[in-house]
């Protein structure tokens, strides 16, 4: 028999036996199953990882395909073309079509509807459209809404380009385009009248940077849309807008909304837009702080109203970081409902 080991008064038997042989059996298969759980873990992330990357080389535009549409538009481009991609924020490599429209003398900021999902209102400038389509999207676009489908060539890689032809708009006179041509006043609480001075295609006031009035894209409505950027005067005076040559027409239609930047801060409070017609309010529309929705207007003219002058005034008690964008256009009877 082995003798014992004493040890700090315990007896301790240094030849255990098969006494301790099942905590190590017990250690080798708990050390099995997590080396197979490990591996197991380990295929699924393979797996995945390589059905992620072929789902992602499936939708994901590539260079021969989008040069291929480049292709297409740049021997088929004509003046009033408009450019649009669905969805606006896939990697389409825009930089190709604005190469394009340079080329040809278009100028593509101007051309570019960065709106999704695409709107007949932002296409009013238009005469076609081409869509240049990723990520499969061509066949989900509703094309019957923004006019007739003339072409639909699929590229490869979920790539389609469309080319759509539009109705006309019924625009008379797009007040957004003719910023420079309007009346700018910023007219204080105590009846104070600044006149802002149209240069450089806005309207610059005297100050912060924010009293002026520009056209240019924006966030509002949760997607970008080109519409004048107008932050209220401050202590609850008026920001007026007007202009007096006004053609004849039979509708004074529209968009208005709280811009992003307006919509993250909760400074500041309610903005009222009122829209006159000659000497009369036609229309109010008041949006919140938290308003984000980008809303529209249409007034039916009156035999006598056609042709008097049009003014946009906007106004908040406290005009704190309460950024709009207006967007508005004179129809004619019969324009399309946009």
């Amino acid at each position: 028999m082995e003798p014992q080991v004493i040890e700090h008064g315990e007896v301790i038997d240094d030849d255990p036996g098969p006494a301790m042989d099942a905590p190590k059996g017990r250690s080798r298969w708990l050390g099995f199953v997590g080396a197979l759980c490990g591996a197991l873990l380990l295929l699924a992330a393979v797996v995945w990882t390589v059905g992620h990357e072929r789902y992602r080389a499936g939708i994901t535009p590539q260079d021969g395909a989008l040069s291929a549409a480049a292709a297409i538009v740049d021997a088929e481009l004509e003046p009033g073309d408009g450019m649009a991609f669905a969805p606006s924020w896939s990697a389409t490599q825009r930089w190709r079509m604005a190469r394009i429209y340079s080329d040809h003398a278009i100028d593509f900021a101007t051309s570019a509807s960065l709106a999704w999902p695409i709107e007949p209102w932002d296409l009013h400038n238009f005469q076609r459209l081409w869509i240049l389509a990723s990520h499969g999207r061509g066949d989900q676009l509703d094309v019957t809404r923004l006019g007739t489908l003339l072409r639909n060539e699929e590229l490869g890689d979920g790539v389609s380009l469309l080319l759509v032809d539009l109705p006309d708009s019924g625009t008379i006179f797009d007040f957004l385009d003719l910023l420079e041509a309007a009346t700018m006043e910023r007219i204080g609480g105590d009846g104070a009248v600044e006149r802002c001075r149209a240069r450089g295609g806005k309207q610059n006031c005297r100050g912060e940077w924010w009293r002026d009035v520009y056209a240019d894209w924006n966030e509002v409505g949760g997607t970008r849309h080109r519409c004048m950027f107008i932050q209220p005067h401050p202590g609850g005076g008026l920001t007026r807008l007007s202009w007096a040559d006004v053609p004849v027409g039979d509708v004074v239609a529209g968009r208005f909304g709280n811009r992003l930047w307006a919509v993250r801060h909760e400074e500041g409070s309610e903005v009222e837009l009122r829209v006159v017609v000659g000497n009369r309010v036609r229309m109010e529309l008041r949006l919140q702080p938290s308003d984000y929705r980008y809303h529209a207007f249409r007034i039916d003219l009156a035999p006598a109203e056609r042709g008097l002058p049009v003014a946009f005034e906007i106004r908040a008690e406290d005009h704190t970081w309460r950024q709009t964008c207006l967007d508005a256009r004179l129809l004619k009877a019969g324009a399309p409902a946009l």
